[in-house]
């Protein structure tokens, strides 16, 4: 049984424990929210590093998860609901997600500036830069050419090559928030600087 102190106490610690939780919760609203984002290696690789930078140099930023995957695994992450929004550069049928154009890009022709050898075939467009030298050529999406580093590979147009690419954007259910138009408004800003991409209008 508690004493008469004892009792006078209780609503002292009574307020003490509301204002520590109160207390607790100004980081949480001070916290910026959250999106994830999950797209293919090639766009993860060549388009990324300016979309994201851009966005997190807004000033009323969010906090940005980003994971890559094959088109096929990432329809699952947005159907799950583990990623918001994404880039993919295959058309699935899902019940939860409506795919959307987002940009359109040729194949160009790139060569080492010698006769033409192929003997590589890669399924990460990264990796065929580093086997582009005198002998090596390689056909690959427009984006991924003008985003090497190197100087000593030949970029030029191709006629009669693959059917151009389309890369698609994917969020569930066709949620579609600010900071999700943001990342597409990004995309669009970062894509405009280099010709020869066609973007889709709308989201």
């Amino acid at each position: 049984e508690l004493t008469e102190n004892g009792k006078e106490f209780v609503p002292v610690a009574e307020r003490l424990l509301t204002l520590y939780r109160e207390a607790e919760e100004i980081p949480r609203r001070k916290k910026s929210p959250l999106l994830r984002v999950s797209t293919v290696n090639s766009i993860a690789f060549y388009l990324m590093p300016a979309v994201l930078k851009k966005m997190m140099s807004d000033r009323d930023t969010c906090s940005i998860e980003f994971k890559t995957g094959r088109s096929s695994d990432i329809y699952g992450y947005v159907e799950n609901g583990s990623v918001d929004v994404a880039l993919v550069s295959d058309l699935l049928n899902s019940r939860r997600i409506v795919p959307f154009p987002v940009f359109r890009e040729p194949f160009v022709f790139a060569d080492g500036f010698a006769g033409a050898n192929p003997s590589l075939t890669a399924d990460k467009m990264e990796f065929l830069e580093y086997f582009l030298n005198g002998k090596k050529w390689a056909v690959i999406p427009l984006l991924v050419a003008r985003r090497f580093k190197r100087q000593d590979v030949w970029i030029c147009p191709m006629e009669g090559g693959p059917e151009d690419m389309t890369i698609y954007g994917l969020t569930k259910e066709n949620r579609m928030d600010d900071q999700i138009r943001r990342f597409f408004q990004c995309v669009r800003e970062e894509l405009q600087m280099i010709d020869g991409i066609e973007l889709f209008s709308g989201r």
